[in-house]
């Protein structure tokens, strides 16, 4: 995984790390911050691989990009395509006729594919 400063992962352990850094000086040349319910939890520093250690697995190693979930409203129809609309009141004003129900999801791109 190429890690970037500006960008988001996640953690061992499900949190959500932002980079600032990746080119400080010395062992842990990346650096950045874990976040906790969307505040700035706790300043962190990380490898070049995104570890904390060179040997060990620990809670807060960077393991993947972090993308962020969306939320969606999706109209379906018992005889169309259904249609993906960003709110509840767009899939309410975009509805046509014989519209069977409308769901709400949380995905992230890609994700299922």
């Amino acid at each position: 995984m190429k890690i970037e400063a500006g960008k988001k992962y996640r953690t061992r352990e499900g949190m959500v790390a932002v980079v600032t850094c990746i080119n400080a000086p010395g062992e842990w040349p990346i650096v950045g911050y874990i976040m906790d319910r969307g505040e700035a939890y706790c300043a962190a520093i990380w490898r070049e691989d995104g570890r904390r250690e060179p040997s060990t697995e620990m809670p807060h190693d960077l393991i993947s990009e972090h993308r962020e979930k969306k939320v969606g409203w999706v109209n379906i129809y018992a005889t169309s395509h259904p249609q993906l609309l960003g709110s509840k009141e767009d899939a309410d004003d975009m509805a046509e006729m014989g519209r069977i129900a409308c769901i709400r999801i949380e995905y992230e791109d890609g994700e299922g594919l």
